[in-house]
């Protein structure tokens, strides 16, 4: 019988072969302004940990390495689904792909000035094999970005909220309504969706302040959490944007419901 580590695992090769074939058009990370967010992102990191080399855990299909591959002199990305690493650009020297599991790194100690990791962590059934392996695989003074995972507070709030007449609240009430229908139409099955987003639809999304415990425990520095992408935020101007988060993060914790995703910054 196997173990739930690797029931997960083939879950997620399944669940994203499956999503490979439009995962560049249909996937949101791929639209402009998500670009220009994540590369000063990766600006600013590498001002501090060095631009020498970044490596991206479950790089998919290339979202991180394409932005990457322009700021770094080395970019390597690996995945475990081998249908979603056939689409990354791989025209570039200083770019290439391992078909790799980011519990087990095939790298040596202190090898990476950056790690990264896209929408990627609450895929995992645990996250702090991974933590660890990430860990030792980065330099001194070497920056851990994880970037998209689900604010456990904010899914939990829409679960609870009813129906309502606001356009922006129920689109996505809607969302986590209709996410098994929606995958079923894709071919991918409630079970197959289940064992692969299973942080994001057995446990409600992830508790930002437990990540960062996990990532204290295996010996970063210095770890911290930042709430992303508030409600409606894709609907206002970029001037009102920075207003708002302005606004929400100041008020915090009291407003954490009010995001959708996370990020970690883990200094080694």
């Amino acid at each position: 019988m196997p173990g739930f580590k690797e029931i997960n695992r083939e879950a997620n090769i399944i669940y994203h072969s499956i999503l490979s074939k439009d995962y560049n058009k249909k996937m949101p990370y791929f639209k402009t302004e998500n670009v220009n967010k994540t590369k000063k992102i990766l600006q600013e990191i590498g001002s501090h940990a060095g631009f020498s080399s970044l490596l991206d855990l479950g790089c998919g299909t290339g979202f991180i390495i394409h932005i990457a591959k322009d700021l770094f002199d080395k970019v390597v990305g690996i995945d475990i689904t081998s249908e979603m690493i056939k689409q990354v650009d791989l025209s570039f020297k200083n770019v290439s792909v391992e078909m790799a599991n980011a519990e087990c790194l095939p790298f040596p100690d202190r090898y990476f000035n950056v790690v990264t990791a896209n929408s990627f962590l609450h895929h995992l059934d645990s996250i702090e094999e991974v933590a660890k392996e990430a860990h030792r695989v980065l330099k001194t003074k070497g920056v851990f970005c994880s970037l998209l995972d689900p604010n456990y507070y904010f899914w939990e709030g829409m679960k609870k909220t009813p129906d309502t007449n606001n356009p922006i609240v129920q689109r996505e009430i809607d969302v986590i309504k209709k996410v098994v229908e929606d995958h079923k139409e894709l071919g991918i099955s409630e079970d197959i969706l289940r064992h692969s987003e299973i942080w994001q639809l057995r446990n409600g999304g992830m508790d930002l302040d437990r990540v960062i415990q996990v990532f204290k425990s295996v010996g970063f520095r210095q770890v911290k959490g930042r709430y992303q992408w508030f409600l409606g935020q894709a609907g206002v101007s970029e001037e009102d944007e920075k207003v708002i988060d302005t606004y929400l993060q100041e008020s915090l914790p009291y407003t954490k419901r009010m995001y959708k995703y996370f990020s970690i910054k883990a200094l080694k």
